[in-house]
């Protein structure tokens, strides 16, 4: 199956590009170069702090 769908992309099968290699794992790159995690820890990470920052400048407010 996955042969058939990559087949069908630009280039044909072929999967030595290092983008594709790194997307594989969960990690993407933009234009520009940074990166982003989606494995897990990468965007648990991000989503734990901006939900502690957001319960933090609450809290300071009730005070």
């Amino acid at each position: 199956m996955k042969d058939s769908l990559l087949s069908k992309l630009p280039g044909g099968a072929s999967t030595t590009d290092s983008g594709y290699e790194k997307g594989t794992s969960g990690i993407l790159t933009s234009g520009n170069g940074q990166q982003l995690d989606l494995s897990g820890s990468g965007l648990k990470q991000a989503a734990t702090k901006q939900v502690c920052d957001k319960i933090l400048s609450q809290a300071k407010s009730m005070l």
